[in-house]
């Protein structure tokens, strides 16, 4: 991970969570999954299916719109980065599944860019894995300048 980058993860804030993560924040853009984009490990209900994917926070637009609205926000905000991406999100996995209708994990789903989906049993060599976050590390880096440079008043709800 390049410098500059903290990691964070979590299993669930006093239960278990249908769906831990390992997120990975510039300090220069965030240092937290609540509001911004990053890029995260997202494990699937089953267990068995893991997620690269660059996110967007959830839980302070959940908490100024309520779940739905964040939900549709959240995603008009994804397609928005996808379409200032374009040819750079080629072979990446757009929507993301995580087997829970969940509120949390909904909310994950909505606000994916970009993903590339793993199944546990079948885990790539870990060279291809350090490749594939370079990769993602640096989509995430250009959602983040598009995010910047984006004026529109969708925008402005989530950053």
């Amino acid at each position: 991970v390049p410098a500059g980058y903290q990691i964070h993860g979590s299993g669930g804030r006093g239960t278990t969570t249908l769906s831990p993560w390992v997120g990975f924040f510039d300090s220069d853009e965030i240092t937290s999954p609540q509001r911004g984009i990053y890029v995260a490990y997202i494990f699937a209900k089953d267990l068995r299916t893991v997620f690269l994917s660059v996110q967007q926070g959830i839980t302070q637009l959940s908490n100024e719109l309520r779940n739905a609205r964040a939900r549709a926000q959240l995603g008009a905000n994804a397609e928005l980065v996808r379409a200032r991406l374009g040819e750079v999100l080629v072979g990446f996995d757009r929507p993301m599944t995580l087997g829970t209708s969940g509120v949390r994990q909904r909310g994950y789903e909505a606000a994916n860019i970009a993903s590339k989906t793993y199944t546990v049993e079948a885990l790539p060599p870990e060279e291809a894995l350090r490749s594939d976050l370079a990769r993602m590390l640096h989509v995430h880096e250009l959602a983040a300048s598009a995010r910047r440079e984006a004026s529109s008043r969708a925008w402005s709800n989530l950053w």
